[in-house]
């Protein structure tokens, strides 16, 4: 049996941004998504992509970055990812890449910079490493409301909250914040369509 139903046509309250759900389980179909996943698996066996020190190496970095977050509690935990992610620059993927939209792994992030998207990818596989289990995180594409262009951040489910990771503030929001419609989520095990509800339905 697919691990989530291929599609299931009957709303449900998401947390997310007081939209409805509609659930697919094959993630095939965000082939930017899918290959950045196959990059990371395959730069984490790549002993050999770190040479010696002191030569700068982004995957010894984030390595050493993850190993000061094993013992802070969760909330910490988001925290420092959040203020440590969000401190790197902001730089557009035609700059750094010549195209449209390139989805970054962690480690390509570190070394070049990237948009909104990477930072929340990089705060996603960050966190899975410290052992958040990624079934209670996603990458949220969003409409900003407020500069009329979409945007990418990370929702966290913990202790019954979904907690917003975003680049563009420090402060970790609830999902009760206007300022984002959501359109689609994704992570590991399937992606969401975000549907406002219809009238008479309870959000």
């Amino acid at each position: 049996m697919a691990l989530l139903a291929l599609f299931l046509a009957v709303p449900q309250p998401s947390g997310l941004m007081a939209t409805t759900l509609l659930a697919r389980s094959d993630i095939a179909a965000f082939p930017k998504w899918t290959g950045m996943l196959g990059r990371y698996e395959a730069a984490l066996q790549e002993n050999a992509a770190c040479p010696s020190a002191p030569a700068p190496c982004p995957l010894r970095d984030w390595r050493a970055f993850v190993k000061t977050l094993e013992k802070l509690d969760s909330r910490a935990r988001l925290a420092a990812v959040n203020a440590h992610i969000n401190a790197l620059p902001y730089v557009a993927d035609r700059r750094n890449w010549g195209v449209a939209d390139y989805w970054e792994t962690p480690f390509e992030f570190l070394a070049k910079g990237g948009d909104c998207e990477d930072f929340a990818i990089a705060k996603y596989l960050t966190l899975k490493a410290t052992g958040v289990d990624p079934r209670r995180m996603r990458i949220v594409i969003v409409e900003d409301l407020e500069r009329h262009e979409p945007h990418a951040l990370l929702a966290v489910e913990t202790k019954g909250t979904v907690l917003l990771l975003d680049n563009q503030t420090v402060r970790i929001a609830a999902t009760s914040s206007r300022r984002y419609r959501a359109l689609y989520s994704i992570n590991e095990y399937g992606w969401w369509l975000h549907t406002l509800p219809r009238p008479g339905l309870s959000s």
